[in-house]
């Protein structure tokens, strides 16, 4: 394939439509594990900053410099014929971009950028399709961009650079956009918005007659991918649990929990709330599973008692929480940093298979502190108990966990 300038330095800007909008500044950039839109290329497109989601993170650039988000939005992006939602973080910064499009994007939709023959290219229904790079990304209002030395034309649009900052780059100008007639077509946004539900097939790891030992997998997995992923789950069955007296509990001179309660809040004895007899049956049921596996111990005079919160899971079950607002009221914020899950799911980006393992009961692996056991006190239909075990619902249970 020829190259117009084959001694070029220049860098592969795609044509971009958004919101009706088409911009001309798609900056692809294989070096970047997010996608990212100026806050002012969102302005200039008709949308505001209300559509932002999410929270804040921090990402660092060229030599160290960080700098933190302002959050994310889903729009339904167009490049050469390929429209998908699109999740771009906002930053509020000058840039030379309109928006950056990242390796989520490039890895999403298999395309393959070239700098060098300014293009990116991906096979659409079986066809190889060739997108090109924007020959005339700038316009002669833009030469303080350091990137108008790499290109010969300018666009003219009658505008000249902000005097008093020479060589300061400007975010995007209503000037920088051209409003086209052409909207993206209805019926591909509402396909891209589309979130498809994968459903999971059970299947029991436990090959006795009468015993269930159950998994669930994804039922889009081909026969050997199914055959290999159970062979592994029976192989190292004995690391999973099913029930509370599986779960063996830590060392507690490696870890316990602890309640670090002010002493000047006065304790508080929660009135007693009342359940259908259907829910209370449950609770019953799932209180002495705790009691069996010693993870509650009864007790008869506490100082601090809460109610049970019943919450219905998808198998029509209940898991017994314990509504703890006064207690934790009583107990400073642990600021432990914990990780955040949006740099997790994007450090799987390009791998085969993605694993979502169930850890709602690892929590009771942790024991209380001794001296806090009776902290943990609540009520249930047949008595009051306390937690041996560290729970859900305490305030800083995450970071212990």
């Amino acid at each position: 394939m020829e190259v117009e300038h084959p001694d070029h330095r220049r860098p592969v800007y795609l044509m971009a439509t958004i919101n009706g909008v088409q911009v001309r500044r798609a900056l692809v950039d294989t070096g970047v594990s997010l996608n990212l839109i100026a806050l002012s290329t969102l302005e200039a497109v008709g949308l505001t900053d209300k559509r932002i989601q999410g929270a804040p993170i921090e990402i660092t650039g060229f030599g160290g410099s960080e700098e933190s988000t302002k959050g994310y939005v889903q729009l339904a992006l167009r490049v050469g014929p390929i429209v998908a939602l699109t999740r771009f973080h906002v930053i509020n910064s000058e840039v030379s971009y309109h928006v950056l499009l990242g390796r989520p994007r490039l890895h999403k939709h298999r395309l393959i950028p070239s700098m060098y023959h300014q293009c990116v290219k991906r096979r659409l229904n079986g066809k190889p399709v060739r997108i090109p790079a924007n020959h005339n990304p700038l316009s002669q209002g833009e030469v303080n961009f350091v990137e108008t030395m790499f290109y010969d034309e300018l666009e003219s649009d009658g505008e000249s650079a902000t005097p008093g900052t020479p060589g300061a780059p400007e975010g995007p100008r209503p000037s920088d956009f051209m409003i086209t007639q052409e909207e993206i077509p209805k019926e591909l946004v509402q396909k891209a918005q589309i979130q498809t539900e994968e459903k999971l097939i059970e299947i029991n790891l436990e090959a006795e007659l009468g015993s269930q030992k159950p998994v669930f997998i994804s039922s889009q997995l081909t026969t050997q991918e199914k055959e290999q992923l159970v062979a592994l789950l029976q192989k190292y069955m004995d690391v999973f649990a099913w029930t509370y007296d599986e779960m063996p509990s830590l060392d507690p001179e490696l870890v316990v929990h602890s309640l670090n309660v002010d002493p000047r809040v006065k304790p508080v004895v929660q009135p007693v709330r009342v359940f259908h007899t259907n829910v209370e049956a449950q609770i019953t049921q799932e209180v002495k599973k705790l009691l069996a596996a010693a993870f509650v111990k009864p007790i008869q005079h506490p100082k601090l008692l809460s109610n049970i919160v019943p919450m219905k899971k998808q198998n029509d079950q209940i898991r017994c929480c314990v509504d703890f607002r006064n207690l934790n009221k009583a107990c400073p914020k642990d600021e432990f940093s914990l990780p955040n899950i949006d740099l997790l799911v994007d450090s799987a980006l390009g791998t085969s298979m993605f694993l979502f393992m169930d850890g709602y009961s690892g929590y009771n692996q942790i024991c209380m502190a001794a001296k806090d056991v009776e902290k943990t006190a609540f009520k249930t239909p047949i008595g009051n108990f306390y937690y041996t075990i560290m729970p859900f619902g305490l305030k800083n249970a995450g970071a212990t966990y």
